[in-house]
């Protein structure tokens, strides 16, 4: 990343080139640019410089400069923001800090059965060098080859929704510990580890000896500190697996079945989807099932009794693979440019509600894409159910366009749909999944004015020359 010189060069280069090295900070026009491309429609500003640390230690100097010269600063994972990125209005002179150097998995304990890794390093590196050691983590699915884990503990609710959401909810509930650096500069590890007990050299759980201050960090949009480690659960990884799919004639008759699958005890899947691809003409109802063998079969047995019951029709597993992998999030992680753009319409409704909401998020947006002259455009549309457990689900819409058949104008229009979608869902009661870029302002607008009141003070409080990521949340 060389200097370039001239009018654009940024009034801390020096500095941060002492910090991290000179060929890891640039202020070149070309670098820069580069930042404002994310999956998202709303195109981000540019940044005044961009910096790669390389460790927790080189965050915090960076930080403690910025604050010195109360320069904002926007942290950066693995540029999968659906949200837009970034947002500051001063951007212009901001330090953009790219984590992708810090991407070291620290180690695998079998034993303690935890796994710590810096918070640049990719979800698939993470979950597939834990594989080889015969393990399981729980790790969010979606799209899971550009997410970093920093990123995804930042930007989603909850940290995220693991494969097998269905029966284990977010991520946030295998977190054990972060290593932040806040604002100021202090380097600070949560979780019932080094920082609550001097002793002890790693996280071994969230609350002993400390109130949960973790979860401040989960979900955050990266307004209260800069993530560089995490520490997570590990589990076996399943003796046995199977998966499969019932088509049903009408959405009706899944839904029965599926809230009667919601209320088994125990759950007969580990994960659940109700699915209707754009080239399908009937609902399906996808299942996994991860245990040991004996009970992976009494699961299926029993899924299927009831499935078959309801009127679902047991579909070939070469089928059920078709139909989900037009969800999955290797599909999905692979395909930002092969498939064009796409608008994410991904929220979490109490469970009597989310049906309902569904049903009018669906009349919604067909009203708005007709209205827009893109309704005859789209290529692959998706909707989809997704239990949380027994008392959420996940209402989703993921709908696809051919890039280079839309012109500018749908291309804005098509961007205002997906911030009038985002009002509502909060209008109706629901919650936005995505705490990034955009979505944080959408949000916070709902906020009750002493919950305003409390955020602002924990952000005033770790952040008084409101420097990191200014704008998100409305702070």
């Amino acid at each position: 990343m060389n200097r370039e010189t001239g009018e654009h060069r940024h009034p801390l280069y020096e500095e941060l080139a002492a910090i991290v090295g000179e060929e890891h900070v640039s202020d070149r026009e070309i670098d820069r640019y580069a930042y404002i491309r994310t999956p998202s429609w709303v195109l981000g500003r540019v940044p005044g410089l961009v910096v790669k640390p390389a460790d927790a230690q080189q965050v915090s100097e960076i930080m403690k400069l910025a604050n010195r010269t109360k320069t904002p600063v926007i942290p950066r994972g693995g540029g999968a923001s659906l949200g837009g990125f970034p947002l500051s209005d001063e951007v212009e002179r901001s330090i953009l800090i790219d984590l992708a150097r810090l991407n070291r998995i620290l180690f695998i304990d079998h034993e303690n059965m935890v796994v710590g890794a810096e918070c640049g390093v990719s979800l698939s590196h993470l979950s597939t060098e834990v594989g080889k050691k015969k393990l399981h983590i729980h790790t969010v699915d979606i799209p899971q080859y550009a997410d970093s884990l920093g990123g995804v503990l930042s930007g989603f609710n909850g940290g995220g929704c693991p494969s097998d959401y269905a029966t284990t909810g977010e991520a946030f509930h295998f977190l054990l510990g972060l290593e932040v650096v806040l604002p100021s500069g202090e380097i600070l590890t949560t979780g019932a580890g080094s920082g609550t007990n001097i002793k002890q050299a790693q996280a071994a759980d969230r609350t002993p000896g400390s109130p949960d201050m973790t979860g401040m960090f989960v979900g955050d949009a990266g307004v209260f500190g800069i993530k560089t480690k995490a520490y997570l659960k590990l589990y076996p990884r399943a003796a046995s697996l199977a998966y499969g799919a019932f088509a049903f004639e009408d959405f009706e008759a899944m839904k029965a079945v599926f809230w009667k699958l919601m209320e088994t005890d125990p759950l007969y899947y580990t994960r659940l989807v109700a699915i209707k691809p754009q080239w399908r003409d009937t609902w399906s109802l996808f299942y996994v099932i991860r245990d040991a063998e004996e009970l992976v079969r009494f699961k299926a047995d029993r899924l299927a009794a009831l499935c078959t019951e309801g009127g679902g029709e047991k579909v070939t597993n070469e089928l059920a693979r078709k139909i989900i992998s037009s969800f999955s999030g290797r599909q999905l992680g692979k395909s930002y440019a092969s498939r064009g753009k796409f608008l994410y319409f991904e929220h979490p409704m109490k469970k009597g509600e989310a049906v309902d909401y569904f049903l009018r998020q669906e009349a919604f947006l067909d009203r708005r894409f007709k209205e827009a002259g893109v309704e005859g455009l789209i290529t692959d549309r998706v909707r989809y159910l997704v239990p949380k457990e027994r008392h959420m689900i996940l209402v989703g819409d993921l709908v696809f366009w051919d890039v280079t058949t839309l012109s500018a104008e749908q291309v804005e229009r098509l961007a205002r749909i997906s911030h009038e979608e985002a009002e509502h869902v909060l209008e109706n009661g629901g919650f936005l999944e995505q705490h990034q870029g955009l979505e944080t302002r959408i949000s916070a607008s709902y906020w009750s004015e002493a919950y305003r009141a409390f955020m602002k003070s924990i952000k005033k409080a770790l952040d008084p020359n409101h420097i990191l990521n200014p704008g998100l949340w409305r702070l």
